[in-house]
């Protein structure tokens, strides 16, 4: 399972395909690659035991990791309950026509996630 996705090539640059090489690139770089076949009967199980969760099938779950064209709700989904991650902290480095360069953040919480954006962590002018 790991192996195929560890040399699986995504081209494209909409957003869906961006969304799919991130996710690719969290699993390489947490080396996280290799442990996807336990992770899946994991979070399978998980969805499972869970009443109020939509239960999950391991083909369909397969098809989300795999996907070329990913949404934002499958890649939060994956984050958060697949690898079981805690927080994210996207930064966005954005260069300007005239050379100004700014960083933008956006923490995203697990446990908050219809909740507000924590301002304390806004942009920052990058020279």
């Amino acid at each position: 399972m790991g192996k195929d996705l560890s040399s699986k090539k995504i081209t494209g640059n909409n957003e869906g395909a961006t969304l799919a090489k991130l996710w690719l690139k969290v699993l390489e770089e947490s080396n996280l690659i290799h442990a996807v076949g336990p992770l899946i009967d994991r979070y399978v199980n998980k969805s499972n035991s869970m009443k109020s969760v939509k239960r999950k099938t391991k083909s369909s779950l397969i098809k989300n990791i795999h996907s070329k064209d990913m949404t934002w709700k499958i890649f939060l989904d994956l984050m958060f309950n697949f690898i079981n991650v805690k927080k994210i902290d996207f930064s966005v480095k954005i260069t300007f026509a005239n050379g100004d360069t700014r960083v933008v953040n956006l923490p995203i919480d697990h446990n908050n996630l219809d909740g507000e954006i924590d301002e304390t962590k806004n942009s920052e002018s990058v020279k």
